[in-house]
């Protein structure tokens, strides 16, 4: 699975392609892990087994970025003692993507605590983005061919537009409209405008399924096997979220809770999906989502 991409269309736009990815992807070796941790595999291992889309949180930590989930620092899972810091994250992207130029990483960024976003974005920004060419920066949606071999910003943290060295060609693809869901379950998927750094409507629009809040039987009654049964018809970008925890039911007992209930479910070949987003996910599951683009 680790480059499944290389069967795939050159001309396949990103959003159009059925991919597997992780929520709180970096939380394999975390505090407080009852409640924050959300996977069981390291980046490299989740890579390898299929996944391409990462879910990130960072903190500014000093003149660098740490991996948090909330309040939680995530640790090095070598050396447990060490945090777990964005630029380790990069560099097992970076090696992975060289033994695999095939293959493309969606890498939704985001800050999750500490200093304000201002400061942690022009961290992000002076560190990495304008320092390394393997980042896709565009704000507009790529066809594989423009991605292979790099990681594809997705920007879920407000730019501040008024400093002029942020533009749309170096900021990533615009979610920063992604609307706070957690239970609020009048819409199962909102919708929201993909814009442009000076507030215009640029491209299209993306739809998303976040309903964190919920408890696994809710979760999978109200938002997981209506999809799998109907998935939303866009041609926009789609995003759907299978996890959910609480102090109840933490993220590993809701993912046991809905991972026994895929293993049984086979996607229609053909159909899109979108990129769905797992806690602890299964190697049968990934392997269900990648096949059904083919």
């Amino acid at each position: 699975m680790n480059n499944w991409m290389n069967n795939l269309s050159d001309n396949a736009l990103v959003s159009d392609i059925n991919i597997p990815g992780t929520h709180d992807s970096c939380t394999c070796s975390v505090q407080f892990s009852f409640i924050a941790k959300c996977q069981k595999w390291d980046i490299t291992r989740q890579l390898n087994a299929g996944i391409r889309y990462l879910d990130i949180r960072v903190e500014k930590d000093g003149k660098r970025l740490k991996l948090v989930h909330d309040i939680a620092d995530c640790k090095n899972s070598e050396n447990k003692s060490k945090k777990l810091l964005l630029d380790d994250v990069i560099s097992d992207c970076k090696s992975f993507l060289s033994e695999h130029p095939s293959e493309a990483i969606l890498l939704s960024y985001k800050r999750d605590d500490g200093a304000n976003q201002k400061e942690t974005f022009d961290t992000f920004f002076e560190n990495y983005l304008i320092k390394d060419a393997v980042w896709y920066k565009e704000n507009r949606v790529p066809s594989l061919k423009e991605v292979r071999g790099k990681i594809v910003l997705l920007n879920r943290d407000n730019v501040d537009k008024s400093n002029e060295k942020y533009t749309d060609l170096n900021t990533g693809i615009n979610l920063s409209t992604w609307v706070y869901q957690k239970e609020n379950i009048e819409r199962i998927y909102e919708t929201a405008e993909l814009l442009s750094r000076n507030g215009s409507i640029t491209g299209k629009a993306f739809t998303v399924q976040d309903l964190y809040g919920l408890t696994p039987q809710k979760k999978w009654n109200l938002a997981v096997l209506p999809f799998l049964k109907n998935p939303p018809e866009v041609d926009n970008i789609l995003i759907t979220f299978f996890s959910c925890g609480s102090l109840l039911y933490n993220p590993k007992r809701s993912a046991k809770y809905i991972n026994k209930r895929l293993a049984d479910v086979a996607l229609e070949k053909g159909k899109k999906y979108g990129w769905i987003i797992l806690d602890y996910p299964t190697e049968k599951f990934i392997k269900e989502i990648i096949n059904s683009n083919f």
